[in-house]
């Protein structure tokens, strides 16, 4: 199950390794996605990637970078619209067949939870 992936990332000259550690379908009241686990080698950082149809580097791809807001995206807090651009996302990528949602698991564009509440 374990798949690698290897970018260049131009604007940082890193090379970053991830691995894929888990994937599964996912049904949504939108359509169905796959749901993918990754983690990066070097840094043990995990993330998530929702995705529909195949990726092809010929054609263009919806792809939406979505940081993890438990207000906005749980409980459709109305101080973000994080919730609401994430699903919006997933209905655009059901309705175009293919993109792709990588959720970063880090609450309040990485400030923390408490810090978000304290907001």
């Amino acid at each position: 199950m374990k798949e690698e992936a290897t970018i260049d990332c131009p604007w940082s000259r890193q090379v970053l390794t991830v691995e894929r550690v888990s994937a599964a379908r996912l049904p949504t009241e939108v359509g169905e996605f796959r749901i993918a686990g990754y983690r990066s080698k070097t840094s043990g950082e995990e993330f998530v990637a929702l995705y529909k149809g195949e990726m092809n580097p010929e054609v263009p791809t919806l792809a939406r970078i979505h940081s993890q807001c438990l207000t906005g995206d749980v409980f459709g807090s109305t101080k973000c619209d994080c919730g609401r651009q994430l699903h919006r996302a997933m209905e655009l990528i059901e309705r175009e067949g293919r993109g792709a949602i990588v959720y970063q698991l880090q609450e309040g564009r990485g400030i923390g939870i408490i810090n978000k509440i304290r907001a």
